[in-house]
């Protein structure tokens, strides 16, 4: 089984996540770009028909990140929300079933995208 899906250009690693203090105590929690994040990924999941689907096994997935500018952005920064939104859509069940994880950088595009690829990788014998 093979699944794509074309996302919107996610927010960095340094800006899903927030860090505030509450009731006295240090909390990180989601913030406002990842929240919409998430929720535009769901969206798109849900009219793909995947969000759900929950993918069991083990799995390969290949990012082809397509930056919204030429400027310089390192692409692991960009993986984290992704693959994270995309355990929340329900496509898979947990990213730790992840044993092959590919970044490739796209040509630059109007506002970004990633563009998605998900195959599970057969059992072996």
């Amino acid at each position: 089984m093979e699944i794509n899906i074309g996302l919107p250009w996610p927010p960095s690693t340094n800006h899903y996540w927030r860090h505030g203090i509450v009731a006295g105590k240090p909390r990180i929690f989601l913030g406002k770009k990842g929240k919409d994040f998430r929720a535009e990924v769901l969206r798109q999941c849900q009219i793909m028909r995947i969000g759900g689907l929950r993918l069991t096994g083990r799995l390969a997935v290949t990012l082809t990140l397509s930056p919204p500018t030429r400027a310089k952005c390192d692409l692991a920064n960009y993986e984290k929300s992704t693959i994270d939104a995309l355990q929340v859509a329900k496509v898979y069940v947990d990213d730790s079933q992840i044993d092959d994880l590919r970044l490739i950088r796209g040509p630059v595009v109007k506002g970004g995208r990633v563009d998605v690829k998900i195959s599970v990788i057969p059992p072996t014998p």
